[in-house]
C-alpha cells in the first residue's frame, strides 16, 4: 500500500466510515462537517505518520485528495 492510500484508510478509520467516502475530489467540508473535526483529524495524521504542517502549509487544501498528497508529499511518495 502507496503512502496515499495509507493516509485514505486512516482518515477513513478516524472518521468510522467507509474508505470509499474518502475520493480525492471530494470537498473537505463534506466529508468532515467541522472546523474542529478537521483539525482533530489533521493531528491525529500528523501524530500517525510522524509528520507537521503549519497553517501555511494547510493554504489551499480544500479537498480529500489536496490533503492526501500534503501528506504523501511529506512521507516522500506519490
Amino acid at each position: 500500500m502507496n503512502n496515499k492510500e495509507q493516509v485514505r484508510v486512516q482518515m477513513a478509520h478516524l472518521l468510522t466510515q467507509p474508505v470509499e467516502n474518502f475520493r480525492d475530489e471530494m470537498e473537505l467540508k463534506s466529508v468532515i462537517h467541522s472546523s474542529f473535526a478537521l483539525v482533530e483529524v489533521i493531528i491525529e495524521l500528523q501524530d500517525e505518520f510522524g509528520v507537521r504542517f503549519g497553517q501555511a502549509d494547510m493554504q489551499g487544501v480544500t479537498t480529500v485528495g489536496d490533503l492526501i498528497d500534503l501528506f504523501a508529499m511529506r512521507l516522500g511518495s506519490e
